[in-house]
């Protein structure tokens, strides 16, 4: 456009049209593409009955007959969207494959909106043309818009007053406004004879070289030619790259090889990006418009499923907004219970029985002095573990103290109104659109304490990384495991998911400390949360939470990068991902296992205290050959002891078997083992994939064979040991039985002697 300028002011010029894509308008994906992103979205938004791909061919097969019909009634080659949809909608109502419920307007509505903001989400505007008629519109220049597309002029419109050029243009013409194009001329026609243009007055300006070029030129009118062959060969190679049976896999597999490369257990990175994609297909298809990110491992979720969105282009329709919500088993538990009478602290009992009376007020948020003067009045030391707390006497005179008795209902009230007001800051009606939160899982205790803190009264749903455990999970409190599940029965790798949980929390970990309880702050006329961090919780996550952290933010904004505005379904890649995931915690390098030696955690509910992962132990052969022998006879004596099997193993003294346990695991979550395909959507000729784990699990054959080579050795040590001892016994057996003769003689010569 660098001349265009000039020609305009040089030929007198006083109207300028210009078409719209690829001159104004520019994609990062390919224009028919776009088609393929808008039926995956619409699909997702309408709950994932319509199959995208068969929602594509539909509107395909029905553009190409509208576009016959148009043209046997006297009009060119051309289709109004509006019309698209409404006869979409019948199809769909008659083949089933919509809801009854949904009314035709509120369909086309929401496919419109939804086409527009896929639009946004690959384009841009071409900065040279902006530059050139902010200077056209400084010389009184008219600025008409005229392009061959579906949409309606409203819609042009609405783009570009979301892209912030509407100011620019005078005039929108769009084909399908009046099923007339620029290819066949007619457009340009009542464009003049509406308008009463003098066509010498007007330059057309655009990059298709028939139609904004010749077809103009053909009716007096002047034009200028952009070459976009550069642009047109992007497109072309976008759609080779895209269509490609094997991209996504291939691109999968090189990600992956690329985290194991540059750090400890990055491949996690592929699981939280599924997961997060499960997650707003999950909130869409409920209608969530307002999602809660619990604490402490919400946090970070929300740092991803921020970068998500933005990635999506997500901001209108398909947007969620996101709060952070700082809350904890400790801080939601006391806002939760009954009054004293009817509680029966079933929470905290379900999991922790064996306590001290310390750890059972601190777990009610009880302050230091109101624990010691409580213990000193039941004359007992507080820190003391009580064998069954719960059918204590302890337990049945704290329940009578008259001190604890107004501490407990007092305190109970104020965090549950405090905690009201909390939510209320959000400005979201939980009333009307219920209680929609994240968390990374187990059970859900958190959701369950929200659930008992509104009585029972506002719906609650949670979307957990995994669920092992209902809890309390009921109609109205509902609960998701979206990576991994057991509930209600096991969901697809589950086995693979599930072994290391800790490494997830780990992962997941927050800059700030645990919610301890909400204190109303009536000058600023707010709740605060009040939050512990120990000073070894601040340094692990400053030292190796948040660098960690770092890195799989960097991948995983690559994954979005590859799947983000694609007409691909993430699910076609379930196994891959499993599989992906199943190197870091079933076939673990030395450096991983050595990760979790000396790192903590601080459990502040139930009971008080840190817990620290041990993963070096001395060589004790003794200690290898017992347990070898347990793990025979019984394996879940030694594997169901901690809570990653590589770790249990090593720690017994097994961790020769740690690629024997792995290979196990693998075999046991993908059927067929090494030789069953990575991804479902790959193809057969994709060896590539099939050969790089044939090599990862053959170096994992010739590990074991090298450290069976050494157990053999070792017995053969141990064989030649026990000869010698056996030799030994058999020296001092000979070297007795030399004395007893001896003496047997002495004894003899003796009598000889006296006789």
């Amino acid at each position: 456009m660098e001349n265009l300028i000039h020609t305009v002011l040089e030929k007198n010029k006083k109207i300028a049209f210009f078409d719209v894509f690829d001159t104004i308008i520019l994609r990062h994906v390919e224009p028919e593409y776009v088609k393929k992103i808008w039926a995956k979205r619409v699909s997702i938004y309408f709950g994932d009955s319509i199959d995208y791909e068969e929602l594509y061919r539909l509107r395909n097969n029905m553009e190409a007959e509208m576009c016959k019909d148009n043209a046997n009634s006297g009009f060119d080659m051309e289709f109004n969207y509006s019309n698209l949809l409404s006869s979409m909608y019948v199809v769909l109502i008659n083949k089933g494959l919509l809801n009854n419920d949904i009314d035709k307007d509120t369909f086309i509505s929401i496919c419109e909106k939804i086409e527009i903001e896929t639009e946004m989400a690959v384009q841009y505007i071409d900065p040279k043309w902006l530059e050139v008629v902010v200077q056209l519109l400084k010389h009184n220049i008219k600025i008409y818009c005229v392009s061959d597309f579906y949409l309606s002029q409203k819609l042009i419109a609405e783009l570009f007053a979301k892209h912030g050029i509407l100011q620019y243009i005078n005039e929108i013409y769009v084909s399908s406004e009046y099923l007339l194009t620029k290819k066949s001329g007619k457009l340009f026609t009542k464009i003049v004879g509406d308008n009463n243009f003098n066509p010498s007055d007007i330059i057309m300006v655009g990059d298709n070289e028939h139609s904004d070029y010749k077809v103009p030129l053909s009716q007096g009118i002047d034009a200028y030619y952009i070459d976009r062959k550069q642009q047109h060969a992007f497109y072309s190679e976008f759609r080779k790259r895209v269509e490609s049976e094997t991209h996504y896999a291939n691109e999968l597999t090189a990600m992956a090889r690329d985290m194991s490369h540059v750090g400890r257990f990055l491949e996690i990175s592929c699981s939280l990006f599924f997961y997060i994609v499960m997650l707003h297909k999950s909130l869409m298809k409920n209608g969530v418009k307002n999602v809660f990110f619990l604490s402490r491992e919400g946090e970070f979720l929300l740092k991803l499923f921020d970068l998500y969105q933005e990635k999506e282009g997500y901001k209108d329709t398909f947007y969620v907004k996101p709060h952070y919500l700082k809350v904890s088993r400790k801080s939601t538990f006391l806002p939760s219970l009954l009054p004293l009478d009817s509680e029966k602290f079933e929470i905290l009992f379900r999991q922790y029985i064996h306590i001290s009376l310390y750890d059972f007020l601190s777990s009610l948020s009880f302050e230091e002095k109101v624990i010691e003067e409580i213990s000193h009045k039941l004359n007992i030391d507080a820190k003391l573990k009580i064998e069954n707390f719960p059918s204590s006497k302890i337990f049945t005179d704290l329940r009578n103290d008259s001190t604890f008795i107004e501490k407990y209902e007092e305190s109970r009230l104020q965090q549950r109104d405090n905690f009201y007001s909390y939510i209320e800051n959000f400005t979201v009606n939980i009333k009307k659109q219920g209680f929609h939160l994240v968390d990374v899982g187990w059970k859900g205790t958190i959701q369950d304490n929200i659930y008992r803190i509104y009585n029972e009264n506002v719906s609650v749903h949670g979307y957990y990384l995994g669920l092992i455990a209902s809890g309390d999970a009921r109609e109205n409190n509902k609960k998701q495991g979206l990576l991994f599940s057991s509930i209600p029965y096991r969901t697809p790798y589950f086995n693979v998911y599930n072994e290391n949980r800790a490494l997830y929390e780990i992962v997941l970990g927050a800059s700030h400390g645990s919610a301890n309880k909400y204190i109303r702050d009536d000058y600023n006329h707010r709740i605060e949360v009040e939050t512990v961090q120990t000073d070894m919780e601040k340094k692990l996550f400053d030292e190796v939470i948040s660098p960690l952290q770092s890195q799989i933010y960097d991948f995983f904004e690559r994954l979005c990068n590859l799947f983000c505005n694609r007409g691909v379904k993430l699910e076609y890649y379930t196994e891959q991902i499993a599989k992906v995931h199943s190197r870091m915690v079933l076939f673990p390098t030395k450096a991983e296992i050595n990760f979790f030696n000396g790192l903590y955690h601080y459990e502040n509910f139930g009971v008080f205290e840190y817990s620290t992962f041990n993963t070096k132990n001395k060589f004790d052969l003794i200690k290898t050959i017992k347990n070898t022998f347990i793990l025979t006879r019984n394996p879940r004596a030694i594997l169901e002891k901690g809570f990653w099997g590589p770790i249990t193993l090593s720690s017994h003294g097994l961790g020769y078997l740690v690629p024997i346990y792995g290979r196990y695991k693998y075999n046991k979550s993908f059927k067929g083992g090494s030789n069953h395909q990575i991804g479902t959507v790959v193809s057969a000729n994709d060896r590539q994939l099939v050969e790089e784990l044939k090599r990862s699990l053959d170096e994992k054959d010739r590990t074991i064979l090298d450290l069976t080579q050494m157990i053999d050795d070792r017995d053969e040590a141990i064989k030649k040991m026990t000869q010698m001892i056996d030799d030994r016994d058999a020296a001092i057996k000979s070297m007795t039985q030399m004395i007893d003769e001896r003496d047997e003689v002495i004894e003899k010569l003796s009598k000889s002697k006296h006789d």
